[in-house]
C-alpha cells in the first residue's frame, strides 16, 4: 500500500491552531506477522455485517457511509478525547496546519472533548483555554468553562471537527453559545469571530531586579521571543524572572524543548514513550542554544488551562528544581497524536505515545501539581455560583465598565464593596472580576499585579532571597505523584476499617 502523510499533534485540537509536523513511516506498511491471531475473527465478523448489511437492508446501503461510521465507532470506542475520526470534507476552509498562514477568523479558544456521554458527565465542549485578546477572552470564557450549545445546537452529538467548523468563519461574522460554568452557572455569550494569529509573549519589568515574560502559545519562535525579552529587561536591571505559562494550551514539543534549553544547561527535557519500543524517543537539551539564563533565579506559574508544551517545560524545570512552581495544578495533556491519512477524504487522529517529565514521569490526565498552590480566584460554594450567574446575566461589570473609561483602583475597590452588599459574594473574587472587564476593552498590561495573587507570591519569594532553600527542598514530579498515590491508598485503607 502507498504510504500516507503524517503528522505529529502536540497541543490540544484548537480553535486557534493545531501544531503539526511532517512525520515519515506509515502505520499500514505493517507486516502481516505483526497481526495478532485474535484480530483475525473480528475482521471477519466485521466482513460478515458488511456483506449482511449491503445483500439484505431494506434499503440500499452506501458503502462510504457503512465506512466512515465503522471507523468513527472503532476510534470512539476507546474513550480517547484525542483519537478520532476526521472527515475532511467537513474541514473545508479549516486547515490543520493554521501554523502556516498563522492566522484566520474563528473565537480563540482551545478545547477538548470526550468522546462518550454520561448523565454525570456530557460530552460537551470543554474549554482548556482561551487566548489573551481574543473574542472568547473578552467575553469572559475560561478555562474549565463548557460550551453545551452553539447556535442554540447541543454540542453532545458534535464531533470535535464539527465544532471547529461551527466556531470558524469569515471574520466579524457572530456565533452565539452557551457557556456552563460550576455547577449552576449558565449564560449566553454572543462572539463576532476576529483574526486570530499565531501569538508569541508579553513582557515587563515588575520591580528593581525582578522582570516577568508571559507565553501565550509555543511556536517555532517561542525560545528566540523569550531570550530577545530577557536581554532587553537585563539590560533594564532585571537578573530574576518570573514566567508565566498560565492557560498556555501548548504547541511543537520542539518548541518546548528549545525554551527549556535556555534554563537548564543539559539532560533530558521530555521523553516519548509507546507501544513500539523502537519508536520512543528523547529530547534533550540544545547544546546551541547555550543555557544563557540557567543561573537566573526563576519562578513559573502554571494554573488549569497551562497544557502540553506548556507541562513539558513546567516539568523539566521541577524536576531538575531549576525552578518554583506557583500556581494551581495543570491541565494534563501527556500525549502525543498523530495524524493518518486513510483516503482522500479521511483521516484519524490517534494517540501514539505518551510523554514523560525527565523524573520519569507521565501527566496525562492528573497533571503537575505546583511546589505551592496559591488560587487566582477564591473558592466558590454553590450560593457564590448562584449570584454569579445572577450577577452576570444583570450585566452590572459590562454597563460599570463602560460608564468608567478610565478606572481607578479606589473606583474598582468601591463598586466590589457595593456589589458584595448586594449579591453576597466575595470583595476580592469582585475586585478581580471587575479589573478583567476593564482589561477586556482596553489595552490590558503584560502583568496587573495588584489583582493577581500567584503573581504577588512569586514577586515575594523572588524579594525574599528563600528561592534557593525552596528549590532545594522541592519534590519532583514522580515523586509528588507517588506521594499523592500513598497518601490516597491510606485514606482508602482508612475508610475501609
Amino acid at each position: 500500500m502507498k504510504p500516507r502523510k503524517i503528522w505529529i499533534i502536540t497541543c490540544l485540537f484548537s480553535v486557534i491552531l493545531i501544531s503539526t509536523v511532517s512525520y515519515a513511516p506509515s502505520i499500514f506498511a505493517q507486516s502481516q506477522q505483526d497481526r495478532t491471531q485474535s484480530t483475525i475473527p473480528y475482521m471477519q465478523y466485521l466482513q460478515y455485517l458488511n456483506e449482511a448489511l449491503q445483500r439484505y437492508y431494506v434499503d440500499e446501503v452506501n458503502p462510504e457511509v457503512l465506512f466512515q461510521g465503522a471507523a468513527e465507532g472503532m476510534l470512539n470506542a476507546l474513550k480517547d478525547p484525542y483519537t478520532m475520526y476526521i472527515d475532511n470534507g467537513s474541514l473545508t476552509g479549516v486547515s490543520l496546519q493554521d501554523t502556516t498562514t498563522g492566522y484566520f477568523g474563528g473565537i480563540g479558544i482551545t478545547f477538548t472533548k470526550p468522546t462518550a456521554s454520561t448523565a454525570e458527565r456530557p460530552s460537551y465542549i470543554e474549554v482548556a483555554s482561551a487566548l489573551e485578546g481574543t473574542p472568547a477572552w473578552k467575553a469572559g470564557i475560561q478555562a474549565d468553562d463548557f460550551i453545551t450549545e452553539i447556535e442554540g445546537e447541543s454540542t453532545i452529538e458534535m464531533t470535535q471537527a464539527d465544532v471547529v467548523a461551527k466556531l470558524r468563519g469569515k471574520i466579524g461574522t457572530s456565533v452565539t453559545v452557551t457557556v456552563r460554568r460550576g455547577k449552576n452557572m449558565e449564560f449566553p455569550v454572543k462572539l463576532v469571530r476576529a483574526r486570530i494569529e499565531v501569538p508569541t509573549i508579553k513582557y515587563m519589568k515588575l520591580d528593581k531586579d525582578i522582570g516577568y515574560i508571559r507565553l501565550i502559545e509555543f511556536n517555532p519562535n517561542s525560545s528566540r521571543r523569550i531570550r530577545e525579552a530577557m536581554e532587553s529587561l537585563q539590560t533594564e536591571g532585571v537578573t530574576k524572572l518570573v514566567l508565566d505559562l498560565r492557560n498556555n494550551p501548548g504547541g511543537l514539543i520542539d518548541a518546548a524543548v528549545d525554551t527549556a534549553s535556555l534554563f537548564i544547561k543539559e539532560g533530558l527535557i521530555v521523553s516519548t514513550k509507546s507501544r513500539i519500543p523502537q519508536n520512543n524517543l528523547e529530547f534533550n537539551t540544545k547544546a546551541t542554544i547555550n543555557a544563557v539564563f540557567a543561573n537566573v533565579p526563576l519562578v513559573v506559574l502554571i494554573n488549569k488551562g497551562s497544557a502540553s508544551a506548556s507541562e513539558i517545560l513546567a516539568g523539566a524545570l521541577k524536576d531538575y528544581k531549576r525552578a518554583y512552581l506557583i500556581g494551581e495544578t495543570s491541565y494534563g495533556k501527556g500525549s502525543v497524536q498523530q495524524i493518518f491519512e486513510l483516503t482522500q477524504k479521511d483521516s484519524f487522529k490517534m494517540t501514539t505515545s505518551r510523554y514523560y517529565t525527565p523524573s520519569d514521569a507521565n501527566i496525562d490526565k492528573t497533571g503537575i501539581k505546583p511546589d505551592k498552590e496559591v488560587l487566582l480566584f477564591p473558592p466558590l460554594s454553590a450560593d457564590d455560583e448562584k449570584q454569579l450567574e445572577k450577577l452576570f446575566k444583570d450585566e452590572k461589570l459590562s454597563t460599570f465598565v463602560e460608564k468608567n473609561k478610565d478606572l481607578t483602583a479606589a473606583q474598582i475597590t468601591r463598586y466590589a464593596e457595593t456589589l458584595a452588599k448586594e449579591y453576597s459574594l466575595n470583595k476580592e473574587l469582585l475586585r478581580i472580576l471587575i479589573r478583567q472587564e476593564y482589561n477586556r476593552t482596553h489595552t490590558a498590561p503584560a502583568a496587573d499585579i495588584d489583582y493577581d495573587a500567584p503573581l504577588q507570591e512569586a514577586v515575594k519569594i523572588l524579594k525574599s532571597g528563600t528561592l534557593p532553600q525552596l528549590l532545594r527542598n522541592s519534590k519532583t514530579v514522580r515523586q509528588m505523584q507517588e506521594e499523592a498515590a500513598q497518601e490516597k491508598a491510606a485514606a482508602k485503607l482508612k475508610k475501609a476499617s
